[in-house]
């Protein structure tokens, strides 16, 4: 996903603000860089709450693909996304482009859900036939991200406006995304089939599963 963003911003021409896009998913990148450079030097109260469950889970192994993929976009897009656009001027110059590249990184989200969505019903299918839920399940997880897409940026604006509040939102930021990261695991009994069938396969299987990878 990352390197297809990264190749609409080379093109110089899919968003208005290539150089403002440059910094913004570098700098959204390095919130989970961070996150799993703590987690590798041991620093738990360094990493956000969020992020803890997302790590917790993918090191137990209890949680179906799905799952951990929808638990670290919780934690990226539901906290790491506000804070980075706060800190890229949302209110400034060229807000209006700035507001509309954001958006236009939703189009290549889509795209790659299509694809994770055709990916896993085809994977799954000696164990369950999805085929049935697949239009369901994909526009599921876009409107998934959408919605937190859009509170992010809404989020952004707050903060950029109120920064005395900064510290408080951005522990507020961090709560939302763990409930909604905790309601995810609630469901996980629903998969246990798929779980059951994914751990007959190494990991490093799924990054060949996915068209876009582990990237």
């Amino acid at each position: 996903m990352t390197r297809r963003i990264r190749a609409k911003i080379s093109t110089g021409t899919y968003f208005e603000l290539t150089e403002w896009m440059k910094q913004y998913t570098a700098h959204f990148g390095n919130f989970y860089r961070n996150a799993l450079m703590n987690l590798a030097l041991g620093e738990i109260h360094n990493i956000p709450r969020s992020w803890l469950l997302a790590f917790k889970h993918a090191y137990k192994g209890d949680m179906t693909f799905y799952i951990n993929f929808a638990l670290g976009m919780s934690a990226h897009i539901g906290r790491d996304l506000g804070i980075t656009l706060s800190e890229l001027d949302p209110l400034g110059m060229n807000a209006t482009a700035k507001k509309s590249d954001s958006q236009k990184v939703n189009n290549i989200i889509h795209n790659c859900s299509l694809e994770l969505i055709t990916a896993l019903t085809d994977f799954y299918a000696p164990v369950l036939n999805l085929t049935n839920w697949k239009t369901l399940l994909y526009l599921t997880l876009d409107t998934f991200t959408d919605v937190l897409r859009g509170i992010a940026w809404n989020n952004a604006v707050f903060i950029a406006s109120y920064p005395v509040a900064n510290k408080t939102a951005i522990r507020i930021m961090d709560a939302d995304a763990w409930i909604l990261g905790e309601t995810l695991v609630a469901l996980a009994p629903l998969f246990r089939a798929l779980r059951q069938y994914e751990r007959s396969f190494p990991f490093e299987h799924f990054c060949t599963v996915v068209p876009w990878g582990c990237a």
